[in-house]
């Protein structure tokens, strides 16, 4: 009640939401968005229409893309990276890295705003 949820995803949008609704997760998410309008974009379309500000926002996610549009807009970002290859945010000014998305229990207090 306190946070709200949205996925943005490179997936194609209708796989989004047919792997969301296959997973039983949907209902989680006030928003699940795919390709091909791209992170930025979203990320500008929750932004606005949900009257979010961007200070009180953050990304999670794995990929330099995810990254980038976080970056984009002044957004927190969270980098997840994977143990079994290389560190993509290495060169990056990443907020904060964890090696799975089971660390974030340990941080998603302090974002309770």
């Amino acid at each position: 009640d306190k946070i709200s949820f949205f996925i943005i995803s490179g997936t194609p949008h209708d796989e989004m939401l047919a792997i969301t609704k296959a997973r039983r997760i949907f209902k989680y998410f006030k928003g699940i968005y795919g390709s091909p309008t791209t992170k930025s974009v979203w990320i500008k379309s929750i932004i606005e229409e949900q009257k979010l500000d961007p200070e009180k926002i953050v990304f999670v996610g794995d990929a330099l893309s995810d990254y980038d549009a976080a970056k984009e807009h002044d957004i927190f970002f969270i980098g997840r990276i994977n143990n079994s290859q290389e560190n993509v945010f290495k060169n990056n000014e990443v907020d904060l890295l964890v090696n799975n998305f089971y660390e974030l229990d340990n941080y998603i207090s302090q974002f309770v705003f």
